[in-house]
């Protein structure tokens, strides 16, 4: 089924001739931030290490967001949780979305 929109990721591995390219969207948006020492050697006492999964090698995290942006690239919904645990609810981005028609 088509939903008439597109939705974009910040954190595409995928480059010409195998280099490593960073798409800086969580940074520009300053919804971009690094976790403090002690969780990031606690995650790699667990054998995680956030930053093989990013594509510039960094140990940036976006923080979870929505945005939800019209034909004319004006922005129409935000939601930032600052909390990594929480996620806008799916009603809450439909009627975003259904805002736009």
């Amino acid at each position: 089924m088509f939903l008439g929109w597109s939705a974009y990721s910040d954190g595409s591995r995928s480059s010409n001739r195998g280099e490593r390219h960073r798409k800086p969207v969580a940074r520009a948006l300053g919804i971009a931030f690094e976790p403090a020492e002690d969780v990031l050697e606690a995650q790699r006492a667990l054998g995680l290490d956030i930053r093989d999964g990013n594509a510039d090698g960094s140990p940036e995290l976006p923080m979870p967001t929505v945005l939800v942006v019209d034909s004319d690239r004006t922005v129409r919904f935000v939601d930032v949780q600052a909390d990594y645990t929480s996620r806008t609810e799916v009603p809450e981005i439909l009627a975003a979305l259904d805002r736009l028609n």
